[in-house]
């Protein structure tokens, strides 16, 4: 199958698009979790509960330097994870607008994104359980449960990991094959 240059312009044009439309959750993102761990390094908002993952408790317990410090530790994983996740994205769409398409650099970028989504689908599965522990050990028994649906979005979340593993294998394998095929073409030209 042969790709025309009207293709390959196509995904120029379309992928910076994409790539502008990415800056603006990342700009929110970073608003956002600068604007949540304020709020949580005062204290929360008096009278409103505080929720941490699927967990919502009293903003009394946020009162102690220790709880503030972990929801913040919390806060900060999962708004590192996610803003990572989205430069990687902004990436591969740069690389995509300036006619990069099989690159080394996207095959990184994507298996990276794969394994970060793993990790944010473990991390569905284990901060929920690390949230009640310590609030539960630290004695804040008005804390209730208001999302059932961690486990499912755990485990979707390492589905799409593997599936983008999959996706940065099978670029390699093309780009190794693009490679193998230039370099018999020079090889060819050299000959004749």
């Amino acid at each position: 199958m042969s790709v025309s240059l009207k293709q390959v312009q196509k995904i120029m044009r379309w992928s910076a698009v994409a790539r502008n439309i990415t800056s603006i959750p990342i700009a929110f993102g970073g608003v956002g979790l600068v604007v949540m761990l304020i709020a949580v390094a005062m204290g929360g908002v008096a009278g409103n509960p505080v929720a941490v993952g699927p967990y919502t408790f009293s903003s009394a317990a946020l009162n102690p330097w220790s709880a503030r410090l972990y929801v913040l530790l919390m806060l900060l994983a999962g708004g590192a994870l996610v803003m990572a996740a989205l430069l990687l994205i902004r990436a591969v769409f740069t690389d995509l607008a300036r006619g990069n398409i099989f690159c080394e650099a996207n095959v990184r970028r994507i298996r990276n994104l794969g394994w970060l989504t793993i990790a944010g689908g473990i991390g569905c599965w284990l901060i929920p359980v690390a949230d009640a522990a310590y609030f539960l050990l630290t004695g804040h028994d008005d804390l209730t449960f208001r999302d059932e649906s961690t486990l499912f979005t755990g485990l979707a979340q390492i589905v799409s990991g593997g599936f983008y593993l999959l996706l940065s294998w099978i670029m390699a394998v093309g780009l190794g094959v693009r490679e193998d095929a230039e370099e018999l073409q020079r090889e060819a030209e050299l000959v004749i």
